[in-house]
């Protein structure tokens, strides 16, 4: 209520007069309504209350317009380089280029130590022969025997030809030993082994202008002997004259290019070989060998088959721990029966000259040394051959080497049974006119006297010589080389 000056409090008030009498409370009659009075004056305004709470925030008001914009500010540093983006794809591989001309450089060595005999073991071919390239040509002088265990290859594939030109003061021999010594990566690896064969035979040659191509792999880290069918070394031309001198002037004309010399005529070899694993026989087994000439399929050729007085046969027998791949020849029970096997599709289908084989292989064993006879070697006729290179066992008797011409029979007695485990047998004709006979890679008989020159043919036969059950003897492997041959 408002406070009035003087500190009393002022109260408007209507008065109402009353125009009538009013009556009793008890009972009295009321008088008439009497008329309204005049409105009193309005009394002073009071003092200003106090502030009243703040109101609610009014709506936001319209967006501004946008202000001008403002002036460009400096350059930012230069940021860092992004990183490399990945290589893109290899392009194709060009085009081959033009064969190049055949031209080959000769190195000659005179080698032997004058018949004190020498040996290589990690030979420095590049410094023998300076300037050595691929398909180069060492041509050796033996003045004794020469043995290469290993040779330092001038570089990774590289590869040349070596042989003997010639010999001095005694018939001599170059022999490349397999996994002879020296370092390991500088060795070589012979050919003419069995598979998993732990005594390899080496690569001997002792012949004037014996030739072999070897080759250095660096991926088999290992030298390697080429037996290729055929390799041709052309001779290099002839160089061109010289041009003649230009005019002397200003500029001098160039001299004409001088022709160009012809190309050396071709020089052919060419090596026969062949050999036979037995790892595979055609059709089922056992196969009957008659008296009538018959055929034996393997996985490397064709052989023909021959039974003497009673019929045999031949089964596939199952490998064993370095022999994998055996074949059995099994005689009748008949005492004197044989059993023959041969190239060709007769016993006398000779097909290969006594002067132009090399070598002749095979690995055997015969299940009974005291009761039959068995040969293996080169005949023209087998039991009844007058041309013949051969190694026979028979009962009673030792081992023994013997070749034989229409003049006579030259034969070594090994003074040893052949027994009845595995053996290697090796006939070789390094130089045509000389036969060597080795037994598991020792020489054992050399024959000179009596080395036949005519057309055989390559054969093995078993023949039973007492009691009354059948013989065997198991073949693992057999192999021919020839001589280098004009064709």
């Amino acid at each position: 209520m408002p406070t009035l000056p003087g500190g009393s409090t002022s109260i408007g008030v209507e008065t109402r007069v009353p125009t009538g009498r009013q009556g009793s409370f008890n009972g009295g009659s009321s008088g008439g309504g009497g008329q309204p009075g005049p409105t009193g004056p309005t009394g002073p305004a009071g003092d200003t209350g106090p502030a009243g709470a703040t109101g609610a925030t009014g709506p936001a008001g319209p967006t501004g317009a946008t202000g001008a914009t403002g002036s460009n500010g400096t350059n930012g540093a230069t940021g860092a380089a992004g990183a490399t983006g990945p290589a893109g794809p290899t392009g194709a591989t060009g085009a081959t280029g033009a064969t190049g001309p055949l031209s080959s450089a000769e190195f000659q060595l005179s080698l032997g130590n004058s018949g004190a005999g020498e040996t290589w073991t990690d030979f420095d071919l590049a410094a023998a022969c300076p300037g050595i390239k691929a398909g180069d040509i060492v041509a050796i002088v033996l003045t004794g025997n020469l043995t290469i265990n290993s040779i330092v290859p001038p570089s990774s594939g590289f590869w040349c030809w070596i042989g003997i030109r010639d010999q001095s003061g005694g018939n001599w021999s170059l022999t490349i030993k397999d996994q002879g010594s020296g370092t390991a990566a500088n060795r070589f690896r012979t050919p003419g082994s069995a598979f998993g064969d732990a005594s390899p035979p080496d690569f001997v040659m002792q012949s004037e202008e014996a030739w072999t191509g070897i080759g250095y792999t660096g991926t088999s880290a290992v030298w390697r002997i080429f037996q290729v069918a055929s390799a041709l070394i052309g001779t290099t031309g002839a160089t061109g004259a010289t041009g003649a001198t230009g005019a002397t002037g200003a500029t001098g004309a160039t001299g004409a290019t001088g022709a160009t010399g012809a190309t050396g005529a071709a020089f052919s070899v060419t090596v026969a070989t062949w050999r036979d694993e037995f790892d595979y026989i055609f059709g089922a087994v056992p196969v009957t060998i008659s008296t009538s000439v018959g055929n034996l399929a393997t996985g490397e050729g064709s052989w023909g088959m021959q039974a003497v007085s009673a019929s045999g046969s031949y089964t596939f027998v199952t490998g064993i721990s370095n022999h994998p791949g055996i074949i059995r020849l099994t005689t009748s029970t008949t005492n004197g029966a044989s059993v023959r096997i041969f190239r060709g599709n007769a016993i006398v289908s000779n097909w290969i000259l006594g002067s132009e084989f090399k070598a002749i292989e095979a690995v055997v064993r015969v299940n009974d040394a005291t009761q039959n006879h068995f040969y293996f070697g080169l005949s023209d006729a087998v039991g009844s051959g007058s041309n013949q290179v051969f190694f026979a066992h028979e009962a009673g008797s030792n081992l023994k080497a013997i070749s034989q011409t229409a003049g006579g029979t030259e034969t070594t007695d090994f003074g040893a049974v052949i027994g009845t485990s595995f053996v290697r047998l090796r006939v070789e004709q390094a130089t045509v006119g000389t036969l060597t006979f080795y037994v598991d890679g020792v020489l054992k008989a050399t024959h000179s006297t009596r080395v036949p020159t005519a057309a055989m043919n390559f054969f093995f036969a078993l023949d039973t010589t007492a009691g009354s059950s059948a013989k065997t003897a198991d073949i693992d492997y057999a192999s021919f080389e020839s001589q280098v041959l004009s064709r």
